[in-house]
């Protein structure tokens, strides 16, 4: 349960004449289900006003029993421990991956692609199962356009900073399956990497942070 709060007179009379936040994000995750992008299956939103104005609204959707955010995941359950296998890791990037060019492909812009934004499903036996959290700032759009899909990438790179399981080669994995390229070192990964790097230091310049690159070797994976 996601709760929209009041937050001022301007606030409440904007919202006479437009969709409430709550409301938005029904219809988004409902666009979401119906182009088959994993989503928490949206169950309503709830609306309270007083004399038509806007005090709260709320959005409701199915909870995923079992699972962490991509960010806890690394973190916790992969980090440290016996299960912190090549193989699994691996696994865990291309799915993503693959989840993120679905969405772009299918015509919706996440605007806060953050690995506390993506939740995996655990179960037992199974491959973790990626779904898409937190829509307040998703966009439906006929085409998802180069600068946007590196916009949530490099959302999506600066919000792993700190998570020292994800390596250099790692980050360069994911582009690689999410453009469906066999290489990592074709051309087309460099070329939106380069694009990546930059975007995500702007935007950590502002928090006074740094995203670094090495030259490391790197090395394909089949």
């Amino acid at each position: 349960i996601k709760r929209y709060n009041y937050q001022n007179i301007f606030y409440a009379l904007k919202n006479l004449f437009r969709t409430s936040r709550a409301k938005k994000v029904w219809k988004t995750a409902n666009s979401l289900v119906s182009r088959s992008v994993p989503t928490p299956s949206p169950v309503c939103f709830l609306e309270e006003r007083k004399w038509r104005l806007l005090i709260k609204s709320f959005f409701i959707s199915l909870k995923i029993d079992q699972s962490l955010s991509l960010n806890a995941l690394l973190q916790e359950g992969l980090s440290g421990t016996s299960t912190e296998a090549p193989e699994r890791k691996n696994a865990l990037i291309q799915q993503t991956a693959n989840m993120v060019r679905e969405m772009h492909d299918r015509g919706i812009c996440h605007g806060d692609l953050k690995s506390n934004n993506i939740l995996l499903e655990k179960k037992a036996g199974k491959e973790d199962k990626p779904y898409l959290a937190d829509l307040d700032s998703a966009r439906i759009k006929k085409g998802v356009k180069k600068e946007d899909r590196l916009r949530d990438l490099a959302r999506l790179n600066a919000s792993l900073l700190d998570t020292k399981i994800v390596s250099m080669p790692d980050r360069l994995r994911f582009l690689k399956y999410y453009l469906i390229i066999g290489k990592i070192r074709e051309p087309k990964v460099r070329e939106y990497w380069k694009e990546i790097v930059c975007k995500t230091q702007k935007k950590l310049k502002k928090s006074g942070r740094k995203f670094t690159t090495c030259k490391a070797t790197i090395k394909e994976k089949t």
